[in-house]
């Protein structure tokens, strides 16, 4: 197969082609941490995780906590907590 001319990823350093916004009248719901930094400092989240989703870490982390090491009845949290990561993903694909 040939080479293509064109990038196959786009380019983050531009600003997206299209408007972000389009479809949003009243523009985009503002987000909001459910954890404050202090709550997360004290539970010693690591800093990755320390996204829209970590009332959903904390929970998944305190539920492993409790039944170790039979960890697969944490299920649901894992679930709870892995859809919120893809659900915050989501928009920055969508711009794209």
């Amino acid at each position: 197969m040939g080479q293509s001319e064109s990038a196959p990823l786009p380019v983050r350093e531009k600003d997206p082609t299209h408007d972000p916004l389009y479809g949003f009248q009243k523009g985009r719901k503002e987000r909001e941490m459910k954890v404050t930094p202090e709550e997360m400092e004290a539970m010693k989240i690591p800093l990755k995780e320390r996204t829209y989703c970590a009332h959903h870490y904390i929970y998944y982390n305190t539920c492993r906590n409790r039944v170790w090491p039979l960890a697969y009845r944490c299920a649901k949290e894992k679930h709870a907590y892995e859809k919120c990561l893809y659900e915050e993903e989501n928009p920055y694909i969508n711009i794209y």
